[in-house]
């Protein structure tokens, strides 16, 4: 099968030179014996002119059509050239004697058809020229912008000449000079022959150029303007009508009118085929990524599930030793217990995640809400890094005197949000990072910032989804941790989310009893430094232990309009300016 499909994509390829090299041979044959008489044929001429103009004019609207819903700008330009082809053609047809009528319409004379045929066979492949040339940057951006006015505009302009052609020829045939003589257009070939073959030429040599690196259609295009110009090869070597050179010149126009909407119509069956084969490639991935999804998320489970007992028989052992149930310890060891305890419930709560997110039980996450204090739990986040340059900011108010921020949380699961969003910060940001709590309106909020050149714009509507990673991080994690945020804060009927104005992550929760006089929530927010590049969450989800080490704050007069950095035990403490 491989080598059959290398092999029609070849002869697809190569057809379009394999249908010119035929051309070229059969106009080389006619043109042996052009004048050679064959006979008047009634019926051949109007079957002949009504299937060029529907040809022309089907092909322009399925060009115009391609181009309107986003495709190429030469689709346009080539469009162009068949709505020339038809108007002028209906208007050749209708002079033309003995297709509709005898007699002099539309005030045509014996020239007439002449000149329209002159007229086609000069337009036609110089507005398919334009098409397949190189364009300048400008044109290119032109074509490309507003492509509905553009369409109308252009056609309007390309049927307005038509009709000016067709009307000089007709309506003011007298003015022009005659090329018709007792049914010999002798004249048209000595005359005025030689300019039309070398226009052809020109247009030919040019289209050449374009068609070597061009897609299928535009080199199927170059096949009507070869087309094109062996039918005027053959016309003006015949000098006349009915004759061998005059019927080879109809079959070659007909080839040049259709050619390009066979072109469309078959590549519109290979998108079709393609469609329909990535479509069921597509299924069947579908159905392996949710097969082994679902191996995933049973594995995690009863991974997750299967941890639960080390990690409560580990729990109980510290407790014992933190006790003393054990025997006294000495205060190093004491130290050394805390902090085990402190990463024994982290790795509690990342089972916890884990199993939330294979189940998910989001939607039905268990909640034990009561009345904190925002200020407290954020600094009892930032000691659980004793070796991360953390700083918990607070409004002047707080350290004034006045009511502490208190929301109704689950203070384990609180804990839980604020360790994800500073791993997340540690991982992808830059130090020192911040952590700024503030009362707005009937919402306590908290905000977690660091100095990192932030979150993508794009990537922001993703920010919250499942396993989702920005582009071009490099950092280990599956994009986990921040849905899990989403799912908590959710639980206690507050929201997250990212404000880019200053590139930080904030949390609102209800008030458990709305400061008064707080401030309403602006809309957009104060400035804060940033957050970490790409903000994709490692999987890993930690917390602390819900109780904060004491606070020691820093010594600053009361009526300092400015924020005052919190100093934590073991996190280093800096001014950071509101």
């Amino acid at each position: 099968m491989p080598a059959v499909a290398r092999l029609t994509s070849q002869l697809a390829r190569r057809a379009p030179w394999i249908v010119i090299g035929l051309v070229a041979l059969a106009t080389w044959l006619i043109s042996i014996e052009p004048q050679l008489v064959i006979g008047e044929n009634r019926g051949f001429l109007p079957a002949f002119l009504a299937a060029i103009v529907l040809c022309d004019a089907l092909t322009g609207v399925v060009l115009v059509a391609l181009y309107a819903t986003g495709g190429s700008p030469r689709l346009l330009a080539l469009s162009w050239a068949y709505a020339y082809s038809s108007t002028v053609v209906t208007v050749h047809a209708l002079v033309f004697p003995g297709v509709f009528t005898d007699g002099d319409l539309l005030g045509a004379v014996a020239s007439s058809a002449p000149w329209l045929w002159t007229a086609w066979h000069v337009g036609f492949p110089a507005l398919l020229t334009i098409g397949l040339v190189p364009w300048p940057d400008g044109f290119a951006r032109l074509m490309s912008g507003h492509r509905r006015t553009t369409a109308v505009t252009s056609h309007l302009l390309v049927l307005g000449g038509a009709l000016a052609v067709a009307a000089a020829a007709t309506l003011f045939s007298h003015h022009l000079p005659t090329i018709m003589v007792d049914g010999s257009y002798a004249t048209l070939t000595h005359v005025y022959g030689p300019a039309i073959l070398a226009l052809q030429v020109g247009a030919v040599i040019a289209a050449l150029q374009r068609a070597r690196v061009g897609s299928g259609l535009e080199t199927w295009a170059l096949v009507a303007v070869v087309a094109s110009a062996c039918d005027a090869s053959l016309v003006i070597l015949a000098e006349g009508r009915w004759t061998l050179g005059w019927y080879g010149a109809r079959a070659l126009t007909l080839l040049a009118a259709v050619v390009v909407l066979v072109s469309l119509l078959t590549e519109a069956i290979r998108a079709q085929q393609r469609i329909r084969t990535d479509t069921e490639r597509l299924r069947a991935h579908n159905a392996e990524l949710r097969e082994a999804q679902g191996l995933r998320d049973h594995m995690i489970a009863v991974v997750t599930h299967d941890m639960r007992t080390p990690i409560g028989g580990l729990t109980g052992y510290l407790e014992l030793m933190d006790d003393g149930d054990l025997g006294d310890l000495p205060r190093a060891a004491e130290k050394a217990v805390h902090r085990s305890q402190v990463l024994a419930r982290r790795l509690s709560l990342l089972t916890e995640d884990l199993l939330m997110v294979a189940t998910g039980a989001g939607a039905n996450l268990s909640i034990d809400p009561r009345e904190v204090d925002l200020l407290a739990e954020a600094r009892a986040a930032a000691a659980g890094f004793p070796d991360r340059d953390i700083r918990v900011t607070e409004p002047p108010a707080l350290v004034t005197g006045e009511r502490p921020v208190r929301v109704r949380a689950d203070p384990l699961r609180l804990q839980q949000v604020l360790e994800n969003l500073l791993i997340n910060a540690f991982k992808y940001g830059e130090p020192p990072v911040v952590i700024t709590v503030r009362a707005e309106g009937d919402d306590g909020v908290i905000e977690v910032a660091d100095h990192g050149p932030g979150v993508p714009e794009e990537f922001v509507p993703r920010l919250f989804d499942r396993y989702s990673r920005a582009t071009g991080v490099t950092a280990n994690g599956s994009g986990l941790g921040l849905s899990v945020v989403a799912d908590i804060v959710a639980a206690h009927h507050g929201s997250v989310g990212y404000v880019l104005e200053r590139k930080a992550f904030a949390i609102r929760l209800p008030l458990a009893q709305p400061l008064l006089g707080a401030p309403a929530s602006p809309a957009t927010e104060a400035s804060v430094p940033s957050v970490p590049a790409g903000a994709t969450v490692e999987p890993r989800t930690v917390s602390v232990p819900v109780a904060a080490p004491t606070a020691t704050p820093a010594a600053t007069p009361a009526a300092t309009p400015a924020a005052t950095p919190t100093v934590v035990p073991g996190v280093e403490a800096a001014l950071v300016e509101d």
